[in-house]
């Protein structure tokens, strides 16, 4: 499916760019092929598991991967969003109050020349 000059490049922009993310090199290897879907869509989530088999192989060397956000647990969110909610209510009802006045207004005319 890769010709040799495909799996250079792949080799090349690993070698390159090794301070980019895996899912980083994948983008920037299906842009340079062009790997894309039908739709135009960069095939990123096809070059990810072929960029770990050719790491497995020995054929390229993928940097180490990053660790994750760790993740957190907000605690009093709901708190939190029912104030923003009622922000938002107030603002809404404000808004439909200036809409009814603006609905019960005359029309305004309009002269065409």
């Amino acid at each position: 499916m890769f010709t040799e000059a495909d799996l250079d490049l792949i080799r090349w922009t690993v070698a390159r760019f090794s301070s980019l993310s895996r899912w980083e090199l994948a983008q920037t290897i299906c842009e340079n092929l062009p790997w894309q879907a039908p739709n135009g869509q960069l095939r990123v989530h096809e070059c990810l598991p072929l960029l770990e088999q050719l790491n497995t192989a020995g054929i390229i060397a993928l940097p180490a991967k990053r660790a994750r956000a760790p993740y957190h647990d907000f605690h009093g969110i709901d708190s939190q969003l029912s104030v923003g909610q009622e922000h938002i209510s107030r603002r809404e009802h404000s808004f439909q109050q200036r809409n009814e006045s603006l609905s019960r207004a005359a029309p305004a005319q309009v002269q065409v020349s």
